[in-house]
Parts: structure tokens; sequence; C-alpha cells
């Protein structure tokens, strides 16, 4: 079922309009993909589905790895460098340029036009989500960040006021969830995306807490990921 509910249009092109918002139902993980793969009726054992998915892996990473242009149904991948190059005799240079992995939806997924159901809902357009966290250093997504360094997050109404200190991106700690670390350095506030140094903290796994004032009420929104975050 895919949820929705209509905001304000912050730029309309002429009259005041509304924009589908769509909620984040759940963050699908790789256990879920094996769970399903070996439900009744298919005829996979678990070991099977986790070495094919393992092989898949594998494949798309020796590919790139070549400099191969990757396109299936499912995905399309691709390797650029990221960084200029001073002149035609400059080279690559691991401290100014950066390798990069971008992707698209394939073929199969680009032509989904319907799901099963979409239902409406009266939901405050103020409740914000975290889809995912992406550490700038390695570019890994929703696994770990690098302390004292850049990170995003991605989601919807991340807006807040960075002045307020009990507003903002808190990590805290599994070991000691009475520790709550706020990060205090951002370079960029988006409702959809938020750039932030990670605070200086000792190695191990967090909650990465979201925390703001909904506009007019004033009333205190959390969002929490799903995920425990590494902090390395």
């Amino acid at each position: 079922m895919l949820k929705y509910c209509l905001i304000e249009n912050p730029m309309p092109k002429g009259e005041q309009d509304y924009i589908a918002s769509v909620a984040c139902n759940k963050i699908i993980k790789m256990d879920d993909y094996i769970d399903d793969m070996v439900a009744e009726g298919t005829g996979l054992t678990r070991p099977q589905a986790i070495a094919y998915f393992e092989k898949l892996i594998q494949l798309t990473e020796r590919y790139l790895k070549k400099g191969n242009f990757i396109s299936t149904p499912l995905f399309r991948c691709r390797t650029s460098i990221s960084g200029t190059f001073s002149s035609k005799g400059d080279k690559f240079d691991p401290d100014r340029h950066l390798i990069k992995i971008s992707s698209t939806p394939g073929s199969r997924i680009r032509n989904i036009k319907m799901v099963a159901e979409l239902k409406k809902e009266s939901v405050t357009p103020y409740t914000p989500e975290i889809y995912q966290v992406i550490d700038s250093i390695t570019d890994e997504i929703n696994s770990c960040v690098s302390s004292g360094n850049l990170a995003t997050i991605q989601g919807r109404q991340l807006k807040f006021d960075k002045h307020n200190q009990n507003q903002g991106i808190f990590f805290i700690s599994d070991i000691n969830p009475k520790l709550e670390t706020r990060a205090s350095v951002y370079s960029g506030i988006k409702p959809s995306e938020v750039h932030f140094v990670v605070p200086v903290l000792a190695k191990g796994t967090y909650k990465l807490v979201f925390k703001s004032n909904a506009p007019v009420s004033g009333k205190k929104v959390t969002a929490l990921l799903d995920e425990h975050i590494t902090v390395y």
C-alpha cells in the first residue's frame, strides 16, 4: 500500500496548489529479500538464496572495477570521477579526486506505474522522516559515518532551527542510552536533505535521531533512523 498526504506546494507556478508527499512504509533490507526468496513454495533454501544474492553483488563489483557500464532490468550503474584537473597532463590524485558509483532504476523498475493500493491519509505534513544517512568519505548508506567528517541525511520535513540546541541531529550511544550528542555544525539544511559534520564520538554504534518543532503549533517532533549507525 502506498500512503501519501497532500502538502502545500512551496513553489507554485500559478495559484496556490498542493503536491503529494509519499510516506516510507518500511526500509527493505537484504534479510527481507532473503525471507521472501525462501518463502514456502519457492523451492529455494536460505543458503541458496544468500549465495545467489552474494554472487550478484560480487559480479556487480567486478564489472564496475573493470570500468563497465551495467544495464539490467533491475538497475543501471556506472563509474565516474569527481573533482577538477588543472591541465591535460594532470592525473588522478586521491587527495583531489574521488571515484564514484552512480545508479538509476532499470527498465522493470522505471516502468512500475501502478501499485496494489493507494491510501490518502490526513496526517500532519510536518511529521519528519529519515530515509537514509550517507557517509561522505565512503558513500556508505545507513551503515557507518566518520567521526568529525561530513555526512548527509535524506528524508522529508527535515527543516529546523540550527541555533536551537534542542533541535537538529543527535547521536545516542547504544552503550549508554542516556548519552546524547548533538551535531553542532551544519553546511546545508533543506526539507529533504541536511548536510552536517558528525560530532567527535567514541567508536561504536549509535541511534541517529532528528528533532525539531512543528511550524505553527510548535509541537516537538522527532524522527529515528531504523538502522543503528557505526561511528568509526
